[in-house]
């Protein structure tokens, strides 16, 4: 076990049966993922009921090293965080911390990478200038989260003292840099480290993956039965010819296809699949699209949320045609007409949009800001 990603990438089943590789008892397996994942360990030496020599052999055999190091991080003024890490061979990584609204405002959502850039070339999509790098292991995708607890330990510690630590993030989203589908054994393995009961022991029902609609992932995530996560999946325009100009992948994985993909993927009771919907100014916004998209999803179990487009670096153009956000009332028309044909709509708001963090903008700039600062706190 030499890996510097592989000692975060272990279940409890995997580590007991490392403990039983050399003789030690099984038990000490949940020891150390309790420690891992629960506690937030950053070294052997603080667990204080392994044995001294038994945590020297670990340090021999199983060596502490984290997957990935945090960089620097950036502060947005709605209280989001960007946490900017680095991969032991030195690619970025960019996770986000939203923080919930009114009394759910220490809630946080954690919106997780599982790629280093993505290969989809979405026209919208910061990600997709840096090409595809690397997919990113289950240990990789796993300590994000720890970097963001770390975080959120370090500024908010001392004022969450009546809170455990497992309870400080709500939500995890599979919806950073790269496509979830494109590294779904990853995710998945990295859903089963999330949810132990010895961990973090998070709500499958509070996880979501995004996909932007490959067919093949709604087979593969189909056959985990115990893995009932939430599914959302990016259309963003019910016209072929115009998801191909956004979404280059529509010309292999076309609507009609999509479509039938959704249908058949078994669903718990009164659980729906979220269509996400970014709105582009006369390219996707019409009431014409908004009734072409109620008679696409019809009969479909699925609600649709409706997502302001956040520009990027550069200016960018689908079709020839340049990309702008829709106007606030158009957006408004738009999920009223929906409604009016019987689907739930929300309309997201976009966190983090100064930072560079909200839907669409990941990819390797992040600024730096104060270390000493908190969420929410102006810059």
């Amino acid at each position: 076990m030499d890996s510097a990603a592989e000692l975060f990438s272990l279940t409890p089943g995997q580590l007991r049966d490392f403990f039983l590789s050399f003789g030690e008892s099984p038990f000490r397996g949940e020891q150390l993922f309790r420690w891992l994942h629960k506690v937030g360990a950053t070294s052997y030496s603080q667990m204080t009921d392994i044995s001294r020599e038994l945590r020297e052999r670990l340090e021999m055999e199983l060596p502490f090293h984290t997957p990935l190091s945090a960089a620097e991080h950036a502060l947005s003024k709605d209280g989001s965080v960007k946490i900017a890490s680095i991969t032991t061979s030195g690619l970025p990584v960019e996770t986000v911390i939203i923080p919930g609204t009114g009394q759910d405002r220490r809630k946080y959502t954690l919106c997780v990478s599982t790629q280093v850039g993505c290969a989809l070339g979405c026209a919208f999509c910061e990600t997709a200038t840096m090409g595809f790098l690397q997919n990113l292991s289950s240990g990789e995708i796993v300590y994000q989260v720890s970097l963001a607890l770390s975080f959120l330990e370090k500024h908010l510690g001392e004022k969450w003292s009546e809170h455990p630590r497992e309870q400080w993030i709500t939500n995890i989203v599979y919806m950073g840099m790269g496509e979830p589908f494109l590294n779904l054994e990853n995710v998945i393995h990295s859903i089963d480290i999330l949810t132990h009961t010895r961990g973090l022991n998070l709500s499958h029902r509070r996880i979501t993956i995004s996909t932007s609609g490959i067919f093949e992932g709604f087979e593969r995530l189909a056959e985990e039965t115990d893995l009932k996560v939430n599914l959302a999946v990016s259309l963003n325009s019910p016209v072929e010819s115009v998801r191909r100009e956004l979404m280059p992948i529509s010309r292999r994985y076309p609507i009609s296809g999509l479509v039938k993909a959704i249908a058949k993927f078994p669903l718990p009771r009164r659980q729906r699949i979220t269509i996400e919907y970014i709105m582009f100014d006369g390219i996707n916004d019409t009431l014409d699209d908004a009734g072409k998209l109620a008679a696409l999803l019809r009969g479909l179990s699925v609600k649709i949320n409706l997502i302001p487009y956040n520009k990027g670096s550069v200016e960018k153009s689908a079709g020839g045609r340049p990309l702008r956000a829709s106007s606030r009332n158009t957006i408004d028309r738009f999920a009223t007409f929906l409604r009016s044909k019987g689907f739930a709509v929300t309309v997201r708001a976009s966190s983090g949009q100064d930072i560079a963090a909200a839907c669409g903008q990941l990819a390797r700039k992040t600024r730096r800001s104060s270390k000493d600062a908190s969420p929410g706190e102006k810059q």
